[in-house]
């Protein structure tokens, strides 16, 4: 969470890309939602500022996307369709539920999508995996994010995806203790505990 909804102050500490793209609502909890991807362009500068998207290929994608501006309503409504599916897969795992069958099942297909995209290169030590992806596709700013997420899930680390118990903006929480709370001790952490001074010293 951040005070604005300008893209560019906002703070990825999802911990993985999947998480810093579902964190582009301002607050889930306090108030109505507040979008960070009110044009194209905002969702194209959060993907140069995730790494998303390259900043060479940058300027590509904003001049394709520029040029074809019947495209762009689409391409920001794909976005925020993808953005809801991975909330509504990781929002229940952060609280020990499972994941919905459907919303599994829609992934899959997103994800054979995604998967078509890879290619295994020959390299002086080794095989190493790339994507084929170009700068008119809509799939060179979403691919990562859903090859993160299917990393996500096939990883250890699903018990350690948290909700923020002020905005609602999920996170991997990496204390050893495992009792991080907020999204961010400097936005929320700073809010909750202004909030617990007052009304413990509330008519003191």
């Amino acid at each position: 969470m951040v005070k604005d909804n300008l893209v560019r102050n906002i703070l990825l500490n999802g911990g993985t890309l999947c998480l810093d793209f579902v964190n582009t609502i301002h607050d889930r909890i306090n108030e109505p939602e507040r979008d960070y991807w009110v044009t194209h362009e905002h969702l194209l500068q959060w993907a140069l500022k995730a790494g998303s998207i390259r900043s060479a290929d940058y300027e590509a994608v904003l001049k394709h996307f520029e040029s074809r501006p019947a495209q762009n309503p689409k391409l920001l409504k794909e976005a925020i369709k993808l953005r809801e599916l991975l909330y509504r897969i990781f929002h229940p795992l952060s609280s020990g539920k499972k994941i919905a069958g459907r919303d599994l099942e829609t992934f899959n297909v997103i994800l054979s999508k995604c998967l078509s995209h890879l290619r295994l290169k020959a390299h002086e030590k080794g095989i190493r995996q790339s994507w084929q992806l170009m700068p008119g596709e809509s799939a060179i700013i979403f691919v990562p994010v859903i090859y993160s997420a299917y990393e996500l899930l096939l990883s250890d680390r699903l018990k350690k995806i948290k909700e923020c118990s002020n905005c609602g903006w999920l996170f991997l929480d990496t204390t050893k203790n495992g009792t991080r709370r907020w999204c961010s001790m400097s936005t929320c952490g700073s809010i909750v505990k202004a909030k617990e001074w007052y009304h413990r010293n509330k008519g003191k």
